[in-house]
């Protein structure tokens, strides 16, 4: 059955017969005629010409430079395709093969300066050099789909994935002959990321990465007959990141300044352009933090294998702000070893073998901001350094007002199946030779069955006894709290030690 639209009671429209019939309604007539012709200008406006393929090429050539061939552009019906192939900047040597493959981006045009972005292809990376490297990446497929915002230089969004990465590396040094060979594969890999773009105009992101089994091998042989062969596999690995007000536009123009002076020689001279350049990039970023886990991690060695059952990862910093931060952290839980690891003279350690580790440190309390506009004012490119001595001893003032930095260390923990040792502390560390400065908590579980375990030891090793002695001295100055000792140590600048009120630093130590 034919459908029509009706106006004022008139036919306006067969939307069947594709006809406006005898009795036309001239408003309907006249609001579908504008609605094609508008239809038809944008579809024009959006069309993909040559003219815009070359302005795509020249403007991605401000980033990457225009040597012949590196850059590419075609129209592909209604969108572009933007061919990027750096082979062409490997120089070619005596000896050397390189294979770099070209990535090839599809572009669709959205409007409002927007673009689509995919790519969907193989990718292989490889560089050989006679008697001494050969190393070759090769991405089975790597897909990526995101979107382009020209207002921020960047992808607003887009995600990534790839079946597998396999590498491999077989290296000689030319002096020692000594060989390693690397085969690694890493299996299932995807990535996200959403960026937007903030008031001040920087750009603010959060993404996150994962992929499934890796598995890393690797053959050291050292010039002679032996061989030496270790590996270690992965399950499955997740991180997420997020930062803060990057300068993408103006980091995009200190790059395209760079390419525009492809030699030292070219930046030297005109180096009192790149101070406003660098000026505007500071601080770079405000914030950048990443945290990462994997599953089970297995080693494999000649010697003995070993496993922990999970690894966590996390770092945190600052750009070159006021408020300079640096944080990392490592945790292994579920740590094992065979017995292959630990020969019978020495399996009396397996229970004082940790099973649990966490390590987490901070530095903070430099300026980076003030270390960074002093740099960009002071820096002389025609000196080597290129800072005159006399201004070096001022940056360190400025990136330590205090001249020290913090070095804080949240609960960090050791354990075994007969221990548990957590410590903590924050310490200012001087760099105008004074000692550091600050407090430390130690506390341990299960002190006596660690004592009870090296003295059983010592029956058959006494060479354990010369860990005894120590423990046994520390123990005197450890305080009772339930079922841990404590140990609350104090330094400062002059050199004093005390271990729970008491200065050991008098007694030659505990």
């Amino acid at each position: 059955m034919a459908e029509s639209i009706y106006v004022d009671g008139n036919i306006a429209f067969d939307t069947v017969n594709r006809h406006i019939p005898g009795k036309v309604n001239m408003r309907a007539s006249r609001l579908f005629l504008l609605s094609t012709a508008l239809s038809f200008i944008a579809s024009q406006a959006l069309a993909a010409t040559q003219q815009e393929a070359d302005s795509i090429k020249q403007t991605v050539e401000k980033y990457l430079g225009s040597k012949p061939g590196v850059v590419t552009t075609a129209v592909a019906g209604d969108a572009y395709e933007l061919t990027l192939d750096f082979a062409a900047y490997m120089p070619a040597a005596s000896g050397t093969e390189i294979k770099i493959s070209p990535v090839i981006l599809k572009l669709k045009p959205m409007g409002d300066g927007k673009w689509q972005v995919d790519q969907n292809q193989p990718l292989e990376y490889g560089v050989k050099i006679k008697d001494v490297t050969d190393v070759t990446v090769k991405v089975d497929q790597a897909q990526l789909s995101g979107i382009f915002d020209e207002a921020m230089l960047g992808f607003s969004d887009y995600t990534y994935a790839a079946p597998s990465l396999e590498s491999k590396q077989d290296f000689t040094d030319i002096t020692t002959k000594e060989r390693q060979k690397t085969v690694g594969t890493v299996r299932d890999i995807k990535g996200q990321s959403k960026s937007t773009l903030n008031a001040s105009g920087g750009v603010d992101t959060k993404g996150g990465y994962s992929q499934g089994a890796s598995q890393t091998t690797s053959e050291i042989g050292f010039g002679g007959p032996n061989t030496y062969t270790f590996s270690y596999n992965t399950a499955k690995g997740n991180t997420d990141y997020s930062g803060a007000n990057f300068r993408q536009r103006e980091l995009l123009a200190l790059l395209t300044w760079f390419v525009a002076r492809p030699s030292f020689e070219l930046v030297k001279t005109d180096q009192e352009q790149l101070r406003p350049l660098l000026k505007a990039a500071l601080p770079l970023f405000d914030s950048l933090d990443v945290k990462g886990s994997l599953g089970k991690l297995e080693v494999k060695t000649q010697f003995g294998n070993g496993t922990a059952q999970s690894v966590d990862i996390g770092a945190s910093m600052n750009g070159l702000t006021k408020s300079g931060r640096l944080q990392e952290r490592l945790a292994l839980t579920g740590i094992s070893f065979d017995d292959k690891i630990l020969p019978p003279e020495f399996a009396w350690t397996k229970p004082l073998v940790p099973t649990d580790i966490a390590f987490d440190f901070e530095l903070s309390g430099f300026d980076g901001a003030a270390a960074a506009a002093f740099a960009t004012d002071n820096f002389d490119l025609s000196l080597d350094p290129p800072m005159k001595a006399e201004a070096q001893s001022e940056f360190l003032a400025k990136a330590l007002p205090t001249g020290a930095f913090s070095l804080t260390m949240p609960p960090n923990l050791i354990k075994s199946p007969v221990y548990e040792f957590t410590y903590d502390a924050k310490f200012l560390i001087n760099v105008n030779g004074q000692l550091p400065s600050g407090k430390a908590t130690l506390k341990m579980k299960g002190f006596e069955k660690t004592v009870e375990a090296l003295t059983k030891a010592a029956q058959s090793d006494p060479s354990v006894n010369q860990a005894i002695g120590p423990l046994m001295a520390a123990r005197g100055f450890a305080k009772q709290d339930g079922e841990s000792l404590v140990w609350l140590v104090e330094t400062n600048e002059t050199g004093s030690i005390l271990v729970n009120g008491v200065d050991v630093s008098k007694m030659g130590g505990p």
